[in-house]
């Protein structure tokens, strides 16, 4: 239970990186040090990562108005 997001990450790497990049994107970041924060904060220490969760949460907030 500590090292994925979700019990479907569990299942193969690449839903694991595909339900934590959907935590990273319509989450607030996580607090604490277990397994499944620590692939979402790393997320965060990319740049790159942190702008485009950025960008997909305007994105998301448009289409809710």
């Amino acid at each position: 239970p500590d090292a994925f997001v979700s019990e479907y990450a569990a299942s193969n790497a690449v839903e694991d990186l595909a339900e934590t990049f959907a935590t990273f994107v319509l989450t607030e970041r996580p607090a604490g040090m277990s397994e499944k924060n620590q692939k979402v904060q790393f997320l965060y220490e990319s740049p790159s990562m942190a702008a485009e969760r950025t960008r997909i949460r305007a994105a998301l907030a448009s289409e809710i108005k």
